[in-house]
């Protein structure tokens, strides 16, 4: 990688500055091509100078150049960046238009290997998520949280009570797993977490990509592509693709402080049995501070983006009046976490070449309270340190590291995109206010637990070429690409993992006959029998074409072959084809087959967990994987890859410029899915007395047990008018989503387990990772300076089912909600916008439920919304 910085820095310096020149002077007024209404604060430049300004309230602009300046460009946000040539013209008026305009058809990374191609004529359903609009308007700072809230098929909750899924949000698209769905950067494949879901989570057994580490600020849009994704970008992407496109030809600063803070208590769905079931609160304060800088290096430009974002948790405890003795989590709530990013992204044109590169490194720190270990627990609990109990806290500190560097050239009439990336995600683990018991009176109350780790390495070369005489246009494109992925396993200091026996600690004259469990509790420290260091090397080659046959149908082929060193080969295909009897009314339908490999963490993770039961008592399980003694007794299986096979058909109809709707029924199978087993007890006839003899209660392993039957609908419709002198937008999305599981698989030794294996309450969580519809409606007024904006979100009912509560079975129902965001802003200066609004003004949380059946141990679990509630928000913006 040395070599390779050092040559990317030899590029950069080998630009030289412009001469000075006479000057001339051009001006104009910029407006919205859709509403011919002015627009303020447009960045307008010239290509290879340094001279920027802005437009003003009326739109228009005034800008010295030097006399060889000879093209012009407009940039602003959620618009299509305008180049207009300048030679001999001292006046340019010209309109922009917005993203949402389906007839600006920008171009988009993903979905198409033909780099002309355009979202509004695409084969397969692209959505563009303009986040830097977002961010400008909203409160939202996380990725995780935009998306959740703009993407009605997307889903993502902060957890509570999870370990380490509290600190990395699980993710899922239309129902399916965190790890079914790919995340790209710019195009090109981001790195895994190594953090594994193993609670009652969204994605219980899954991984995912932390993208929260990729701070919004530096994002300029997000493009998902939900149909055909597997065939063209290979395993991970049976959900769909998530493009994270960083900003970029930014000639400027701009940046924004955001303060908020959770006031909560007030809502409605809190009243419960005649009283609030929280009182009034405020907590979960946060600051975000964001800068990003664009210059031009030669012909080129580099953008860099500085972000801190400060969070505090925030407090949900059991109300005891209403559910006494069953407070298992005195400290239930968000995480609290401080981060800092520094991302970059930069291209440099040299002659038919463009040397590109971009990303960025992220720290941040996370602390969150575990279970609360009652003072009665002997086992666990020493009186003596501890005389009112404890609540355990999981502290951990993130470090996460991206970068890639390509080309971009011609060869032989080719377009060609040669790219090496790396992304490396670790994460070091800590807990305080805990003991280990089996140490008694010696006991520290703070320990290193250890780490997990994840790394990757890519490289990639990508070839097209168009050929405009085969009909109406023929695009080939293959490519290849080679990765390595490494995960590991880090031991802990020795007292966070070890059971002391009795002589070997002195009790101080204290008469201790007790039995005390070993190991930090609240989370077990990582021992030299669990640490490991698994790798995976790959080879992808892929080719596909996309024939427009005429000016009505296009007709677009894929395949994709992939060679794994520890699992052999996997072939997946798509075919596609799009139809258009008129300019207005399109249809499209895919059909494809793809494949996805165990992750490295589901098929080597192990780990002892301290877990409770469904009445607060303590008790440790064990996941183990194929290599473990217990594995091999009970005949467990290497993993297998997943299959799957989608299907989708889609209509969409654009009347006008104003107005435009799509729908797009999908539906998804997947053989041989991987889950992480029920627990298998010390009543096991096969590994029962096994756990005994290890002190254990419960075990769990990975395994192909399932196929699933995903079906739904994805509806997307805008529209947008001039209305007086103001601009009206609307837009209307929806996801209606239900999953069947018609096979369970399983093994010999497994016949008479089933209702173990994929016990009801596993698969109830499996089916439930979404809600069975999601409605999101936006509603955006822009009037001179200010902006106002209403959202909505409606969540569907979820049911998780079932607990055993003395021989009935409960279900935990929770009703539809709908949540509300509203936000006005207002430029008061050439310079600075400000904005305020809240998220959930209405303060709704999810139904309340018994906190001893919830897998978060408190009045809700993470689903729907989450249960933070309300949050008020004020931030100011700047560009200069």
């Amino acid at each position: 990688m040395r070599k390779q910085i050092i040559f990317f820095l030899s590029i950069i310096f080998s630009f030289t500055t412009a001469k000075v020149t006479a000057q001339k002077i051009v001006e104009g007024r910029v407006y919205d091509a859709d509403t011919e209404l002015p627009i303020a604060g447009v960045l307008v430049f010239a290509k290879n100078t340094v001279k920027t300004t802005k437009t003003d309230v009326d739109g228009t602009y005034r800008i010295i150049l030097p006399e060889r300046a000879s093209t012009l460009v407009f940039s602003y946000a959620g618009y299509s960046k305008q180049e207009v040539s300048i030679k001999g013209v001292t006046n340019v008026e010209v309109g922009i238009r917005n993203f949402t305009s389906r007839e600006s058809g920008n171009i988009v990374v993903i979905g198409s290997r033909d780099l002309k191609r355009t979202k509004n004529d695409s084969y397969t359903a692209v959505d563009v998520i303009p986040v830097k609009s977002i961010v400008s308007q909203s409160g939202y700072i996380e990725l995780t949280q935009i998306l959740q809230n703009f993407v009605p098929s997307f889903n993502a909750n902060k957890q509570s009570g999870a370990d380490l899924s509290d600190h990395v949000d699980p993710v899922s698209m239309r129902g399916l797993g965190s790890d079914q769905v790919l995340f790209l950067v710019n195009g090109k494949r981001f790195m895994m977490s190594p953090i594994i879901n193993i609670f009652g989570t969204s994605g219980r057994g899954n991984v995912n990509s932390d993208i929260n580490s990729i701070p919004a600020a530096s994002v300029e849009r997000i493009e998902i592509l939900r149909d055909g994704a597997a065939a063209l970008y290979g395993s991970d992407a049976i959900a769909g693709v998530v493009n994270i496109v960083l900003k970029t030809d930014i000639i400027n600063t701009t940046g924004a402080l955001t303060f908020g803070e959770n006031i909560t208590g007030y809502g409605s769905s809190l009243d419960y049995k005649g009283s609030k079931i929280i009182p009034k609160t405020t907590d979960g304060q946060s600051l975000n501070a964001a800068i990003t800088h664009g210059f031009k290096i030669g012909d080129g430009t580099f953008a860099i983006t500085g972000d801190y974002y400060s969070r505090k948790p925030t407090f949900r405890p059991n109300n005891d009046s209403v559910f006494p003795n069953i407070n298992y989590r005195q400290q239930a709530g968000d995480a609290q976490q401080v981060a800092k990013s520094l991302y970059f992204n930069g291209k440099f044109p040299i002659d038919f070449t463009e040397i590109y590169t971009f990303g960025g490194f992220n720290n941040r720190k996370t602390e969150s309270s575990i279970w609360t270990i009652d003072p009665a627990d002997t086992a666990r609990n020493i009186y003596q340190i501890f005389p009112n109990g404890y609540n355990p806290h999981l502290l951990s500190t993130t470090n996460n590291a991206f970068f890639v560097l390509g080309a971009k050239t011609k060869l032989m009439g080719w377009d060609a995109d040669f790219s090496y990336s790396w992304g490396r995600s670790k994460v070091d683990i800590n807990t305080t206010q805990t003991l280990n018991p089996s140490l008694y009176l010696k006991s520290p109350t703070a320990f290193y637990n250890g780490a997990y780790g994840f790394e990757q390495y890519i490289i990639n070369a990508n070839m097209s070429h168009k050929f405009p005489n085969v009909l109406k246009g023929l695009n080939l494109a293959f490519g290849a690409e080679q990765r390595f992925q490494n995960y590991e396993i880090y031991v802990g200091e020795e007292a966070s993992w070890k059971t002391y026996t009795y002589k070997a600690i002195p009790t101080f004259g204290v008469n201790d006959t007790m039995k005390r469990v070993g190991s930090s509790q609240g989370f077990p420290g990582i021992s030299p029998s669990t640490a490991l260091n698994a790798n995976r090397t790959n080879l992808g080659f892929y080719g596909d074409a996309e024939l427009t046959i005429s000016d009505q149908l296009l007709v677009a082929a894929a395949l994709r072959s992939e060679i794994f060193f520890d699992f052999g080969q996997a072939l997946g295909g798509k075919i596609a084809l799009r139809y258009k009897p008129t300019p207005q009314y399109s249809v499209r339908f895919s059909a494809q087959t793809g494949f996805r490999l165990p992750s490295l963490e589901q098929e080597y993770f192990k780990s002892t967990i301290n877990d409770v039961d469904d009445f607060g008592s303590s008790f440790e399980r064990i996941i183990f994987n194929k290599d473990n003694p217990l594995a091999r007794k009970l005949n467990v299986q290497k993993l297998s890859p997943e299959k799957t096979y989608n299907f989708s058909f889609g209509v969409s109809y654009t009347p006008n410029s104003k107005w435009s709707f799509a729908i797009d029924a999908y539906n998804i199978l997947v053989n041989n899915r991987i889950i992480l087993t029920g627990k298998l007890g010390q009543d096991d006839d096969v590994i029962g007395k096994d756990l005994q003899d290890l002190n254990v209660q419960y075990a769990q392993f990975y395994v192909n047990a399932l196929a699933t039957n995903t079906k739904g609908l994805d509806i997307t419709t805008s529209y947008k008018t001039k209305m007086g002198a103001g601009q009206l937008y609307v837009s209307l999305n929806g996801n209606i989503n239900q999953m069947a599981i018609p096979v369970l698989i399983a093994n010999e030794n497994f016949k008479g387990k089933e209702n173990i294996i994929a016990n009801s309450r596993e698969v109830s969580l499996l089916m439930n990772t979404a809600p069975r519809s999601k409605l999101h409606a936006n509603i955006n007024f822009r009037y001179k300076k200010s902006n106002f904006q209403l959202n909505f979100t409606r969540y569907g009912s979820v049911e998780i089912s079932p607990f055993d509560v003395a021989g009935q079975k409960v279900t935990n129902k929770y009703s539809p909600r709908t949540i509300t965001d509203v936000s006005y802003g207002l430029g008061i200066h050439k310079y600075f916008d400000i904005s305020i609004g809240a998220n959930n003004v209405f303060d709704v949380y999810p139904t309340v439920q018994r906190p001893d059946l919830t897998e978060t141990g408190g009045q809700w679990e993470s689903v729907q919304q989450g249960f933070a509630g309300a949050f008020f928000f004020s931030k100011l913006a700047f560009h200069f």
